[in-house]
């Protein structure tokens, strides 16, 4: 099942749960709490293998030999071994499974507790992908004996994916690297991985066996744990790409040794470390690019705010050549749904500061797709409430608002309830509907509604170069200018040309 009420305090509205595990729509997870930073995004998988998963690590635009983009190694592998045997969640001997998406920082934490034999064992995994170091993906596992004493192996690595040519290399005595061969030679990319051991918050150095194969390279160790003991393993990975727009314009450029150069540099860090940079970069992308909203149901809130995680972790914030892995991270969902999700994400591309140093082309046709279909009619539920708003149908809107976040969260609904492409419409119903903002001709439109739902809706926009706030408070539209000069916008249809300051305007039932 999975749940968006646990968030507390500073937490409200801020985490998506899942407090059943079940193998059979485990793909619908790694769905949904996917991971990235828009250069990389990872399918929310389990550090341990279960029939039917569907794991994937890619990066923005890199197709190798094939058409589709590549599929990188998995890297989240990570598995404790009691008498040789994986430990699994799905194993009766394991209880309190809870898995945690925090919106706040990227973070995926699964925590579940081990018994068996008068041993007890707590295991909380952490990952994230770091938004400074757009190449790391950062893992941390602890393990505390609660009760008893335990002989606990550990397995780690790189499992490359059926039929990918590679090469393997060691590195500084534990750094694993994979280098892939393809048949056209221009192209290059290269995989690292590193462990870092504690026990009782002592670094330790066990004796590890490496092992390479045709499916990847890894590492195995034992840990002899007593009663009160703490076992962290912190992993940390890179993928690096020929392609990487820092090569751009590059020549003679070594993607393994760059490879190597980051990781170490990586490892001066500890997870926490690493995390709290990461955290930061979130922080001020909420700030940035967030909707400050305000409503009667905590669901739009979460809601808007997942809406625009989704929307970071599979656009790239300065390369315009990629798409990182939408159709890969969201499998589950047909091309309809691709198309929704490709199109929703094109008022959020224009309306993004970055927007401005890159070609137009393909984010504005697709926007001018956008809005033509919606003159033949709108197909999606998202659409049809923007056009209701638009067309001071408020109940209507309303109404299909309502359908479309209980469709999508609900305080306890089940997988099929909640699909991606629904939630990024979510944000567009908030920013194109009720704060009627669009972009037409480069020519910034706001008509926004007076509605009872929402008592506070505030969205950044950027318009050539200049940052502008649209505010809706009190039955008042308010546009906050910043930067010198003037810009002209129109409002409710009206040029209006504003100078630095703020401006309102009485709000319109209908536009």
């Amino acid at each position: 099942m999975i749940r968006c009420d646990l968030g507390r305090d500073m937490f409200k509205n801020k985490l998506i749960a899942q407090t059943v595990f079940l193998p059979q729509q485990q793909h619908i997870a790694e769905a949904l709490f996917c991971q990235g930073n828009g250069y990389l995004g990872l399918r929310g998988c389990m550090e341990e293998s279960y029939t039917g998963e569907r794991r994937g690590l890619f990066v923005s635009g890199f197709y190798g030999d094939s058409e589709g983009l590549f599929n990188f190694a998995d890297i989240c592998n990570l598995n404790f071994l009691i008498d040789g045997k994986p430990i699994v969640v799905t194993d009766p001997r394991v209880s309190s499974f809870l898995r945690v998406l925090n919106l706040g920082d990227g973070e995926l934490e699964k925590s579940f507790i081990y018994e068996d034999n008068g041993c007890k064992l707590q295991f909380t995994y952490s990952r994230f992908v770091s938004i400074k170091n757009e190449h790391l993906i950062a893992t941390r596992v602890k393990v505390q004996v609660i009760k008893g004493e335990i002989d606990l192996g550990v397995s780690s690595g790189m499992t490359a994916n059926k039929g990918n040519k590679f090469n393997t290399s060691v590195s500084d005595g534990d750094i694993l690297q994979l280098h892939y061969n393809f048949n056209n030679k221009t192209k290059e990319a290269v995989m690292a991985t590193s462990h870092r051991f504690y026990i009782n918050f002592d670094r330790v150095r066990p004796d590890s066996r490496m092992e390479e194969n045709d499916s990847g390279i890894y590492i195995s160790t034992n840990f002899n744990l007593k009663e009160k003991d703490s076992l962290t393993v912190e992993k940390l990975s890179n993928v690096y790409t020929s392609w990487d727009l820092s090569y751009r314009e590059v020549k003679g450029f070594n993607v393994k040794h760059d490879s190597l150069s980051n990781i170490r540099e990586a490892l001066g860090l500890r997870y926490n470390e690493h995390l709290l940079i990461s955290h930061r970069l979130w922080k001020n992308y909420f700030a940035n690019m967030g909707l400050t909203l305000k409503s009667k149901y905590d669901i739009d809130e979460i809601s808007a705010s997942l809406a625009l995680y989704y929307m970071r972790t599979i656009s790239h914030q300065t390369d315009d050549r990629q798409k990182t892995g939408l159709f890969g991270l969201f499998s589950e969902y047909g091309e309809r749904d691709f198309e929704r999700v490709s199109q929703y994400l094109s008022p959020y591309y224009l309306l993004e500061k970055q927007t401005q140093a890159r070609p137009k082309n393909n984010i504005y046709n697709k926007y001018s797709d956008l809005l033509k279909n919606r003159q033949h009619g709108a197909k999606s539920a998202a659409d049809k409430c923007i056009l209701s708003y638009r067309a001071g149908n408020i109940e209507e809107a309303q109404s299909l608002l309502n359908k479309i976040v209980r469709h999508s969260f609900e305080d306890e609904i089940s997988y099929n309830g909640l699909e991606v492409p629904d939630i990024i419409g979510i944000w567009s119903c908030f920013v194109e509907g009720i704060a009627g903002i669009s972009l037409e001709k480069d020519i910034l439109n706001t008509a926004p509604v007076g509605q009872e739902r929402i008592s506070l809706l505030q969205v950044p926009v950027w318009l050539n170069g200049r940052q502008l706030l649209v505010r809706i408070e009190d039955g008042k539209l308010f546009i906050i200018v910043s930067g010198e000069g003037t810009v002209k916008i129109q409002v409710y249809g009206e040029e209006k040309e504003l100078d630095t300051g703020i401006h309102s305007f009485n709000l319109r039932d209908i536009l």
